[in-house]
């Protein structure tokens, strides 16, 4: 099992945040101040670099025949086979983590921000879900959740369309 969290990978500079793998690729995002970097790998030894711009990129996912990553200033950008990417835009705040299921893409990240996409990527809609940071969201049993600081726990059984607050104490997730 992978490490979750920054780690180096096909290079000492910049850091990368997030790393998947699917569809015979390994995807690997990250960056810094003046760079955002995807690294893509086919066998997890040899890497290349695909510069896309001056973010940090945080999260990556790879379902329905497209790659999602997400980053700082609502910057997200898609791609089809890990090697030419689209940017998109999905609102101003930084996004911590991006998921799929049930035919939808959820992006979580600061100041409450969820938005999801029900067309691969292309356009995203802004959901409310108070003014917590969320670091993290997953789906399962008919069932979205998104965690975060604060002791956060927001719940959707409407395919993410509203946010319903769950009480789990005061500890960052």
């Amino acid at each position: 099992m992978l490490p979750h969290g920054p780690a180096e990978v096909g290079g000492t500079d910049p850091i990368i945040l997030d790393i998947h793998y699917a569809n015979n690729t390994w995807v690997g995002v990250g960056g810094d101040a003046v760079s955002a970097r995807i690294r893509t790998s086919t066998d997890g030894a040899t890497w290349t670099n695909r510069s896309i711009g001056n973010i940090v990129l945080r999260a990556v996912h790879y379902a329905n025949n497209t790659w999602v990553t997400v980053g700082q200033n609502g910057l997200v950008y898609t791609s089809a086979n890990a090697a030419t990417w689209t940017s998109r835009s999905a609102g101003s705040n930084t996004f911590y983590d991006v998921h799929y299921a049930n035919n939808r893409w959820v992006a979580v990240g600061n100041n409450g921000a969820i938005y999801d996409s029900t067309n691969d990527g292309v356009t995203w809609t802004s959901r409310s879900a108070g003014s917590n940071t969320f670091y993290d969201v997953h789906y399962a049993n008919n069932r979205w959740v998104a965690v975060g600081n604060n002791g956060a726990i927001y719940d959707s059984t409407n395919d993410g369309v509203t946010w319903t607050s769950r009480s789990a104490g005061s500890n960052t997730f």
